[in-house]
């Protein structure tokens, strides 16, 4: 039994893969197995994993039709036997203590999640480097009663699986797993809210430990599709039902509120964004999901409205703009990234 399994999906590549696994292979922490799953590749990705696998018996690789990330990572986790759970891409970079800081913060603190800082970084076709952005955030040990007393912060440092570690009991007793629904994006903030109710403590690390890539040419991340709108919305409706469910009063509006614009920015910065939407077709949009979301208008009473207002004013404002159908301005604060950083 290892103390870690590291899941990692792959799907053509061939172009990363080498660097991927040598990062691995070269952590400061040598007790873990990589698990690979071939989702239905059609470069030599395969046959790169298998050369990997011969040469060290840490290596598991295994082959499966295409069904897309969420089907690879719950493939992953029926096969893995760690204490830990850790998730990796397969074009991403580690620092060499991306494991062992990771297990000892976890072991150290009896914790459920732990969390490193990491680095995003944004580039064009030709590797070029667009933009980078550093999600740091301060050390520290956080347990249920005051994760309960801040939802939208879990919310916000939680967003991601690849810069976690997961107590793999955890994730067995809660039976949480990946929507396959999503394939284009979504789905590893829906997992981490939905293992939100199972949680006692969690661990933030402000070391910057993890390098996530977005890249122009193959990132989901670029791309309008409507597939990621209904993500958005599958990951509205479980947002408002474990809210339900926890909190009661004006907490319980409070965060539904809050979770529901924090959602609507994310659907409106990913419409707005797109330039293959006309000014037309993206008010449409906007409109629709006015109709027919999951996006409910909740009463909002003062207290709830000033805390917005103190600490997620963008989301206030897309609240308010949608509610009274205000498409033009909607769709400026949209194109300015309004739900980049929500």
């Amino acid at each position: 039994m290892s103390k870690i399994s590291i899941i990692m999906p792959v799907y053509n590549g061939e172009s990363f893969l080498s660097n991927t696994v040598n990062q691995i292979l070269a952590q400061d922490f040598d007790e873990y197995e990589l698990i690979i799953v071939d989702d239905g590749s059609v470069d030599k990705s395969f046959e790169i994993c298998n050369e990997f696998a011969i040469k060290d018996f840490r290596i598991k690789v295994i082959q499966q039709k295409n069904k897309g990330i969420s089907a690879a990572r719950n493939r992953g986790l029926k096969e893995a036997t760690g204490k830990y759970i850790a998730f990796m891409d397969q074009d991403d970079e580690i620092t060499t203590k991306w494991l062992k800081i990771m297990y000892e913060a976890a072991e150290s603190n009896m914790t459920d999640i732990t969390r490193v800082g990491y680095r995003i970084i944004e580039v064009d076709q030709n590797n070029n480097m667009i933009a980078k952005f550093d999600s740091v955030t301060k050390t520290e040990i956080i347990n249920k009663s005051n994760l309960l007393n801040e939802f939208s912060l879990f919310r916000d440092h939680f967003q991601s699986v690849w810069n976690c570690l997961y107590k793999k009991d955890l994730i067995e007793y809660s039976q949480v797993k990946f929507n396959e629904e999503m394939r284009f994006g979504g789905e590893d903030i829906t997992f981490n809210i939905m293992l939100f109710p199972f949680i006692n403590r969690v661990a933030k690390i402000s070391d910057v430990e993890y390098i996530h890539y977005k890249r122009k040419n193959t990132s989901t991340s670029v791309k309008f599709n409507q597939n990621r709108i209904d993500s958005i919305l599958m990951l509205n409706s479980i947002e408002i039902s474990i809210i339900s469910n926890i909190y009661k009063g004006q907490d319980k509006n409070k965060w539904m509120i809050s979770e529901s614009t924090a959602n609507l920015c994310l659907l409106i910065s990913l419409i707005c964004k797109s330039g293959s939407l006309t000014m037309n077709e993206k008010k449409e949009y906007l409109k629709k999901l006015r109709i027919e979301s999951t996006l409910k208008q909740y009463k909002m009473d003062i207290n709830t409205a000033l805390f917005l207002i103190n600490k997620y004013v963008k989301r206030y404002i897309a609240g308010y703009l949608f509610k009274f159908k205000m498409w033009n301005l909607l769709i400026k604060l949209g194109e300015k990234r309004v739900g980049e950083k929500i």
